[in-house]
């Protein structure tokens, strides 16, 4: 089989076990299609799939092309933080804290919380905002995420089947979008006038 064939069909396996919506365009392009540059950006695991698919460490050593960040406003590259949401913990927000990189439709990174460090591997997608990526808590277990970026950071659903939650992140400085805005709504004061004209007899009573 052909190298972009085998990894496609790699990829669909895995998409199939986590049930994950990445697209299998997009890594075959990543792998396939001459842009070997992109490995540097992607987690071990898939390194090794690159190298049995004869893409391995000597062919990005031959393209040390530096990465072109994500000219999107809504994917900016550089520190994030936002919270995740646990089923046992009702509404109770799971700080996260996590640094992302955004290259052309991949997204990586590395963060922690509360259960310990963890990597980020995926997609994402300037056409419709979809993100899709995998959590890979060091020594751990994995987390799938599949949410939306509308420009108020990424929102949706992680899943560790069959579990599930809501996570909300943001990029580091802008407003907790999850919040509403406190504003000072009172009314304009009212001016009180006398009407009684000057000079007039004012008469107390009858």
């Amino acid at each position: 089989m052909e190298p972009a064939p085998r990894a496609k069909a790699r990829f669909e396996w895995l998409r199939q076990t986590w049930r994950c919506s990445f697209r299998a365009e997009s890594f075959v392009r990543m792998c396939g299609h001459g842009e070997r540059q992109y490995c540097q950006f992607v987690s071990p695991a898939i390194l090794g799939t690159m190298s049995q698919t004869g893409f391995g460490i000597e062919d990005r050593a031959m393209h040390p092309s530096p990465p072109s960040f994500e000219t999107d406003s809504r994917f900016p590259s550089g520190p994030w933080t936002g919270f995740y949401l646990m089923p046992h913990t009702g509404s109770r927000r799971h700080p996260t804290a996590l640094t992302i990189t955004f290259v052309d439709g991949i997204m990586t990174g590395r963060g922690a919380d509360a259960v310990g460090p963890f990597t980020v591997q995926g997609f994402y997608s300037t056409d419709d905002g979809k993100c899709n990526w995998v959590k890979h808590y060091l020594g751990k277990h994995d987390v799938l995420y599949s949410g939306y970026n509308e420009g108020k950071g990424i929102w949706g659903m992680w899943e560790i089947p069959p579990f599930k939650g809501g996570f909300h992140i943001w990029p580091e400085g802008m407003e907790d979008p999850t919040r509403p805005t406190l504003r000072e709504e009172a009314d304009p004061p009212v001016e009180l006038r006398d009407e009684t004209p000057v000079g007039e007899e004012v008469v107390v009573g009858s």
